[in-house]
């Protein structure tokens, strides 16, 4: 990733190359996605609240992604999208590529190696020891995990709306914002 965003420079990129930037990837609007699933009516309004509550909480997420130095970002580093060649390992799945802080592509790690995820702690921190120096703040990182956990929730809930009764994944998801304390591990399915 360090490689990444260090010898791919944005002003490299042609203009007429479309790429997103973090702040305006549309499952990110959390006031319309929130909205989009009151629509629904499948989730109980108070069970909405407290996802706006999250949105809100966490509203200042876009400027943590979007701080200077911009990069080119991969967008979902995870071990599901890294392969193994003969040349070392190589990122698959670049539809999320965009443009922002290096911030972006530390999160979806930092997400998958913490709760309510199941994958291992160890993950993100060799993978942030093999990166090394960032200008950003953990505080920073971890407001925008948060908010990504949110992201994922909603749009389970969203994809999984009309079911009855609601999926499990999804009523995990909910259960996280809702009675953390209750709250079961997430799974990938």
């Amino acid at each position: 990733m360090k490689r990444l965003h260090t010898t791919l420079r944005v002003d490299e990129i042609p203009e007429e190359y479309p790429i997103a930037q973090p702040g305006n990837l549309p499952w990110w609007n959390f006031t319309d996605m929130i909205s989009r699933l009151g629509a629904a009516e499948t989730v109980a309004a108070e069970e909405l609240e407290v996802l706006r509550a999250a949105a809100e909480e966490g509203a200042g997420w876009a400027d943590c992604a979007m701080k200077s130095p911009h990069v080119v970002n991969h967008g979902d580093v995870h071990p599901g999208n890294v392969i193994m060649s003969d040349d070392g390992p190589v990122l698959i799945d670049w539809d999320l590529l965009s443009i922002g802080s290096s911030l972006w592509d530390h999160v979806p790690l930092r997400a998958w190696s913490s709760s309510p995820w199941q994958g291992s702690g160890e993950a993100y921190l060799a993978f942030a020891a093999g990166y090394g120096e960032v200008e950003w703040s953990s505080h920073d990182l971890d407001q925008v995990v948060q908010m990504r956990n949110l992201a994922a929730t909603v749009l389970r809930l969203i994809g999984t709306s009309a079911m009855k009764p609601r999926d499990e994944e999804a009523a995990r998801r909910l259960n996280y914002w809702v009675s953390p304390e209750t709250a079961s591990p997430w799974t990938w399915g």
